[in-house]
């Protein structure tokens, strides 16, 4: 979140809407949690972020967001940062998500059952 809001202060931006599947950082950016010390210092830092530039931020659930989803689990196999200029630069499949997203298409998160361990016998 910090680097995001970074990068549209960096650009310029003001009045940016910012949305993150961790209900935890958006109640702790909006100042109804405290945060953990692990994370204090980044958390001040998008304070001064959101009063300076009036950025806000919103929770959103990942199913909600399905390219940020995406490409939070293809930056595992990355190594440094790198930045999206254009649609064109996306990776292939989450160009398709955006464009799902763009045309209002429901999308949905399917979750397969864990294999049950039991056996059962019927008489």
């Amino acid at each position: 979140m910090l680097y995001g809001l970074k990068w549209c202060a960096s650009r310029g931006f003001y009045m940016a809407y910012g949305d993150t599947d961790s209900m935890y950082l958006t109640k702790c950016i909006n100042k109804e949690w405290k945060p953990p010390r692990r994370i204090a210092k980044q958390v001040k830092d998008i304070h001064k972020l959101v009063k300076i530039y009036g950025f806000n931020i919103y929770h959103c659930y990942r199913e909600a967001n399905k390219p940020a989803d995406k490409l939070a689990a293809l930056s595992h196999g990355v190594n440094g940062i790198h930045t999206f200029n254009s649609f064109s630069e996306l990776p292939r499949q989450v160009r398709g998500m955006v464009n799902m997203d763009r045309w209002s298409f429901q999308t949905f998160r399917v979750r397969h059952p864990k294999a049950a361990h039991i056996v059962y016998d019927p008489p």
